[in-house]
């Protein structure tokens, strides 16, 4: 009962432009970047069209995961797994984990169902 609406004002629109078009090269995961940063890359662009990433010369779409900040003497994109929980790659200032990704021809799925199929 008090709501007073209020017409926008669209004058503004006039000089707004389309997001360019994302091409292929551009869903490639620097992991030299800050874990932050590699994070907020991922889930911009979850579910479609997904980051990408190598995992023994085989490209991976990655959905999710979490940034753990820390140091370690590993250079950037190095990656290590326990092959049962977790799958991490070196960021440039801390580790981010997989949580969920899909490998090439196969279906999405979460970090511990993949890594049950794994050999690496």
């Amino acid at each position: 009962g008090g709501i007073e609406e209020v017409p926008q004002n669209n004058a503004g629109t006039e000089g707004l432009k389309n997001a360019p078009k994302i091409f292929k090269e551009d869903t490639v995961i620097n992991w030299a970047r800050g874990g932050k940063a590699i994070n907020d890359f991922i889930r911009g662009l979850a579910p479609y069209p997904a980051a990408t990433a190598m995992l023994h010369e085989r490209s991976i779409k990655v959905f999710s995961g979490t940034y753990k900040s820390g140091h370690h003497e590993e250079a950037p994109g190095v990656f290590e797994t326990d092959h049962a929980a977790y799958l991490r790659f070196a960021v440039a200032d801390g580790w981010y984990y997989i949580g969920e990704l899909q490998q090439e021809g196969k279906k999405r799925m979460d970090i511990v169902s993949f890594l049950r199929g794994f050999r690496g």
